[in-house]
């Protein structure tokens, strides 16, 4: 997630707000301060990273290990790290919490992060790299937002020359070509040659495919819009 490339905001409208996206980047935020200022929250979130290898080190699927898959969703490794996955949450989320309902948006994002974390196991499943931040999951939500507001746009600040400032694109175009960089970027990571570590470009891979499969399949039908009553004709005397 680009930080020279920084969406500002989206042009769905709100009707409602999205108190499941924001307990979300609070709860991160939360964990994020308490690594940062306790060393004893910090040695207890370094546990929490999901390391490939120690769920399939053992030649089959560790159950104990597993739960890596959701706790990892919750750290973070540094302040950018934490600022750009909670800038694209707070902009694209709450749309699609508006759209899904609460419950089926802390779905998707649950679900879309495990899913990234098993994509990650599939590219490097004997890696002892520790994986954390919650890019999957919001990744996943950045797939539903694509399916379920095709046609929207938004505001996106830019400061790689020659353009500096905010620029007003298509949801579509942005959301293809940062799926776009992350295969490239995927490729690259994988490469015979490619040094360990970095960012875990698959995990944003399968975050965004699942949520691009799941988000329509979790959308409540649209409301019909209202008939007005037909008006009598009046009979002219």
């Amino acid at each position: 997630m680009s930080p020279t490339r920084r969406p500002t905001r989206d042009d769905t409208e709100r009707s409602r707000p999205a108190p499941v996206n924001t307990a979300l980047v609070a709860i991160n935020i939360g964990v994020f301060i308490g690594q940062i200022i306790s060393p004893q929250v910090a040695a207890i979130t370094a546990g929490l990273a999901l390391v490939p290898a120690a769920i399939t080190g053992s030649g089959s699927f560790a159950i104990a290990p597993a739960i890596t898959l959701v706790t990892s969703m919750f750290i973070h490794a540094g302040v950018a790290h934490i600022a750009g996955n909670m800038i694209f949450l707070l902009i694209f989320g709450a749309a699609v919490e508006q759209r899904l309902g609460h419950l089926r948006f802390m779905i998707l994002y649950l679900m879309a992060g495990v899913f990234s974390g098993f994509a990650t196991i599939a590219i490097g499943p004997h890696s002892g790299v520790p994986v954390v931040g919650a890019s999957g999951a919001i990744a996943g939500i950045l797939g539903a937002y694509l399916m379920l507001f095709p046609r929207a746009r938004i505001a996106l600040f830019w400061d790689w020359l020659p353009i500096v400032g905010r620029v007003n694109i298509p949801v579509l175009f942005f959301l293809l070509a940062w799926f776009a960089a992350q295969l490239l970027e995927g490729a690259l990571a994988t490469a015979p040659g490619a040094p360990p570590g970095g960012i875990a470009w698959w995990a944003h891979i399968g975050g965004f495919l699942f949520g691009l499969a799941l988000g329509p399949l979790l959308a409540p039908p649209p409301p019909k819009p209202a008939r007005r009553p037909r008006q009598r004709r009046r009979q002219k005397t």
